[in-house]
């Protein structure tokens, strides 16, 4: 139903107007469409009691006044003050839809409802001044505009054109067709001034002097920096928000899928102009095609604004300085603080300071509290330019050193911030020199979630083309995915890739520790120099792969208190996490218990607590082990968590409980190398069959004894349930019966 300069949709029971849209009960769109059906005209209680809800005329109700209320909340940008649903006092209650402008855009504004009531507020808290609404390009500044001016009946002024203060003067004067010795402010109170980014420096003592006389709003990328100016940042969509104005630009929403249009959302910048263009695109091309591509070069389709040429206009008003930080900072997949920023671009922290406030004020770069990141729609303009500026080999190296120096970080503070730039790390590893593949491929392997990075096609294409160390940490890696998946074939293939290589000439760890596992033999002078080589702190993990278990506790308690007494606070935890894990190795429980249940630091929680809930298993405190495996559930690393959940249902089932909906609920259980357990726990309940699995129990049933290797934790589980449950039962007979 179309009211002119606002719409009532009775499909989803929506109105589009001032606030933008709103969702309506049955009893609110009721009254809303009997009132628009006769718009500008009084209709009395008793008639909307009667058609409306079907009352009697002798009824004595207040259900009209109380649902008007609800819909002046939910519709009226100032409702004590309604201009769309007004009572006249003895004859009743009218709509007046606001009339359409031709010259003012009167589309609906979804998602800026709180921000009409900022600008409203702060408009009504002062008769002069200026408010600055400030956002990065696409964010919908110049619609918030329109609206204001419309529904204030006052004038908006494009000045893009204007850079000097005359220029700007001269503008706005002749666009209001006014002499100068009138001013703006003739016959009005409110003036609004679309794009005021470009002004030079000097320019902005004339939207001052205005300022000084009346209301003055701005729209610009970045605050004017004068007296008794008011900030408003208008950020982007909220996802609902977001997803609405996406489907309402949809030629026909309901043959798009829903999810689709859900991930979408959840992996864009959620910018207004972004919306409406894939609005346009998405038809052709389907939502799936922008997960990985930018709407930045999708065109207006009647020639209109579009990012690109927003963009275009952002860059056009940086300087040299400016214009290459932001190049470069487009390296950067996550965010970013100073003094990362400054490794990138290779200068002191404090030289880059007032070109990263100065892209900050721009709107360019997002983020505070010290913690910046680039919109995608930014980025991607960024990253084109800085392949046209051949500058893509210098500012990769820069992210490189940036990468490489994440271990010192990981050491001292724990993994979380490593983990949130696994991209970034993943970025460098086809650019990976000698120099740097030791802390480089430590990052990855200790702190990297593996789920995230681990592709096997991903890995395999790499390790294809890689040389010398990393190559070796490719194919090992390639080899653990390949089993967490299943693919025996292809982790042989791996195997056989790695022990071909010639690593002897290279003292780094962390590839060591890839073959130390499985091919001891091949690298074992590599291990030695490695090993000599290393830093203190990493020397524990090399101890745990490497020493033999007589020697492995001693040389953990020395590298504890080295960690401890440098102040490596991280390293020290995990030390002390290894020394019980070589205890509970050793047979010695008691000590294991005792270590593993000292949780300093919290480092390592959810490795601390699978091992002492596997030492509380062998010395038969079956309950007890089950509440450290629950509790590891939710604790990092996550790798970890995946096997805590498993063993919770190992111990379920064993305990005659029913796993099923755990295993199609539990979202930890099919990652992290516990695939194969899961194989075995749904083969026992009926949910799959899986022929290694069914392999097993038959072996079990005819009294050969269950694998029940201590190297292998899925091994050792799946001995452990084994011998508890019942013999009797067999896939083809019982399944589902513990």
């Amino acid at each position: 139903m179309d009211l002119g300069g606002c719409e009532l949709e009775p499909l989803r029971r929506e109105f589009h107007g001032p606030a933008g849209t709103v969702r309506l009960s049955k009893a609110e769109y009721a009254l809303l469409a009997y009132l628009a059906a006769r718009p500008r005209v009084a209709i009395a209680k008793e008639e909307l009691l009667r058609e409306v809800w079907g009352y009697s005329s002798k009824v004595q109700s207040r259900t009209v006044d109380t649902t008007v209320n609800r819909l002046r909340n939910k519709l009226e940008l100032a409702p004590k003050t309604p201009v769309l649903i007004v009572t006249e006092r003895g004859r009743g209650v009218r709509f007046d839809p606001p009339a359409p402008s031709p010259s003012i855009d009167s589309s609906p504004i979804h998602g800026r409802r709180a921000d009409l009531l900022r600008i409203l507020a702060a408009l009504d808290e002062r008769d002069r001044g200026l408010l600055s609404l400030v956002g990065p390009p696409g964010v919908g500044k110049t619609t918030l505009a329109r609206r204001i001016a419309r529904d204030r009946r006052s004038p908006l002024v494009e000045v893009r054109d204007a850079r000097t203060a005359e220029d700007l003067r001269a503008l706005v004067l002749r666009t209001l067709g006014r002499p100068a010795a009138q001013g703006p402010f003739h016959a009005v109170d409110l003036l609004l001034l679309d794009n005021l980014e470009q002004l030079e420096p000097g320019a902005e003592r004339c939207v001052a002097e205005w300022a000084a006389l009346g209301s003055v709003v701005a729209t610009s990328q970045r605050a004017m920096g004068v007296a008794d100016e008011h900030i408003l940042r208008i950020a982007p969509l909220a996802p609902d928000a977001a997803l609405a104005l996406l489907r309402a630009r949809l030629p026909d929403p309901d043959l798009v899928d829903g999810a689709a249009l859900e991930r979408l959302i959840a992996s864009c910048d959620r910018l207004p102009l972004e919306l409406e263009l894939l609005g346009t695109a998405i038809p052709t091309f389907g939502a799936d095609s922008f997960a990985e591509v930018s709407a930045l070069n999708v065109r207006a389709p009647t020639g209109g604004w579009d990012l690109a040429q927003a963009m275009a206009w952002a860059w056009s008003l940086l300087d040299d300085d400016l214009a290459r930080a932001l190049r470069w900072l487009s390296v950067f997949h996550a965010d970013f603080d100073l003094q990362s920023a400054a490794t990138v671009l290779d200068v002191p922290p404090f030289e880059l300071l007032g070109t990263l406030s100065e892209l900050h004020n721009r709107s360019l770069v997002a983020g505070e509290a010290g913690v910046f990141r680039l919109l995608g729609v930014v980025r991607d303009s960024a990253r084109q330019r800085l392949m046209s500026a051949g500058e893509q080999d210098e500012a990769n190296r820069g992210l490189m050193r940036w990468c490489t120096g994440l271990w010192d970080d990981y050491v001292r503070r724990g993994p979380t911030r490593v983990q949130r730039h696994h991209l970034d790390v993943l970025a460098c590893l086809d650019r990976v020199h000698s120099d740097d593949v030791g802390a480089l491929v430590a990052v990855l392997v200790e702190a990297t979630p593996v789920p995230t990075w681990m592709e096997l096609d991903r890995i395999r294409s790499r390790a294809e083309h890689a040389n010398g160390p990393l190559a070796a940490f490719l194919w090992a890696a390639y080899r653990d995915a390949s089993q967490m998946a299943g693919d025996a074939g292809a982790a042989r293939d791996a195997q056989a890739r790695l022990t071909a290589l010639d690593l002897h000439d290279s003292t780094s760890l962390s590839w060591t520790l890839a073959l130390s596992t499985t091919a001891p033999d091949a690298t074992s002078s590599a291990v030695a120099a490695a090993y000599e080589a290393a830093p203190d702190y990493e020397r524990g993990y090399f101890v745990q792969r490497l020493e033999p278990v007589a020697t492995r506790t001693q040389k953990l308690k020395a590298l504890s208190q080295t960690a401890k007494a440098r102040g490596w606070s991280y390293a020290g935890s995990s030390v002390d996490a290894l020394l019980g894990l070589a205890a509970f190795e050793a047979g010695e429980l008691d000590r294991a218990v005792k270590i593993l249940r000292n949780e300093r630091g919290g480092h390592l929680a959810s490795f601390r607590r699978f091992y002492l809930g596997m030492a509380r298993l062998e010395q038969g405190a079956v309950a007890d082990a089950r509440a450290h495996f629950a509790a590891g559930r939710s604790l990092e690393p996550q790798a970890y968590a995946a096997r805590c959940a498993a063993l919770v249902l190992v111990v379920d089932l064993a305990a005659g409980r029913d796993v099923r909906t755990a295993l199609r609920s539990e979202p930890l259980i099919d990652r992290f190398n516990v695939g194969r357990l899961a194989g075995l726990l749904r083969t026992l309940v009926g949910e799959a069959a899986d022929p290694r699995w069914e392999q097993t129990l038959t072996d079990w049933r005819a009294g050969r004894a269950p694998i029940a290797d201590r190297g292998s934790f899925v091994a050792y589980a799946a001995g452990w349930l084994l011998s508890r449950v019942s013999p009797s039962i067999s896939p083809s007979s019982s399944r589902g019966v513990p």
